[in-house]
């Protein structure tokens, strides 16, 4: 089965709109609104944790790794077992494996996905009441295949005309800021932990938004 590409699942404006109103329990405003408006990956959402927040800065700081006892991938040590020779780039096998994970330890996919996230309005009471009672995510949201399930349920009810899931949510959410002028790459790649810029200027080139305002800019100048 073809796995569904997120940049073709973005959801529009009215889409978004019917997706959110669709909503009808604590859990399912807490996955919808929560991946919607913060861009996480399904894994770093369900293992979000209370101490992540700062709530003064109104920012959500994803760290590179945390004790976590879920039961899930977590558990199991990762390890390499290759190399690349920096002069060669070719890969060479290790006689020992290195362990990059410990056991019972959650981590970011990519050194670049530790990162600072800003908490928007349209999240931050949803985040700040449920914090207030659980420590973690995964206390409501316990597994990834959970959240996966409630984000497609609510798709499916909102009658919206194409899959959506979690990375779609991803992509809808970095689409939002460039819509709303955030047309910076570097902070854009920063903040959705990219390791390229090259994803961000995708995002930045699809919605015209930069080119129109210079336009309006040199055009109303005139």
């Amino acid at each position: 089965m073809k796995k569904p590409k997120a940049k073709e699942n973005i959801l529009t404006v009215n889409e978004r709109e019917a997706f959110v109103n669709a909503v009808e329990s604590d859990e399912e405003e807490l996955a919808v609104k929560g991946m919607l408006f913060t861009g996480m990956r399904v894994s770093e959402f369900v293992h979000m944790r209370r101490e992540w927040i700062n709530w003064s800065e109104g920012i959500i700081h994803i760290p590179h790794c945390t004790p976590c006892r879920c039961g899930q991938s977590c558990i199991k040590p990762r390890y390499r077992h290759f190399k690349t020779d920096p002069k060669t780039k070719d890969r060479i096998r290790l006689a020992r494996p290195e362990m990059t994970k410990p056991p019972n330890t959650w981590q970011v996919k990519t050194k670049h996905a530790e990162r600072p996230i800003p908490i928007l309005p349209e999240v931050r009471d949803i985040l700040k009441n449920y914090f207030m009672d659980y420590e973690s995510i995964m206390e409501l949201l316990d597994n990834r295949v959970k959240t996966w399930k409630l984000i497609r349920a609510v798709g499916q009810r909102a009658r919206i005309g194409h899959k959506v899931f979690p990375h779609a949510l991803r992509a809808t959410f970095a689409t939002m800021l460039v819509e709303r002028g955030f047309e910076d790459p570097v902070g854009l790649t920063q903040i959705m932990g990219w390791a390229d810029i090259k994803m961000s200027m995708v995002y930045v080139r699809q919605s015209g938004i930069g080119l129109k305002k210079k336009i309006d800019r040199i055009w109303n100048s005139g």
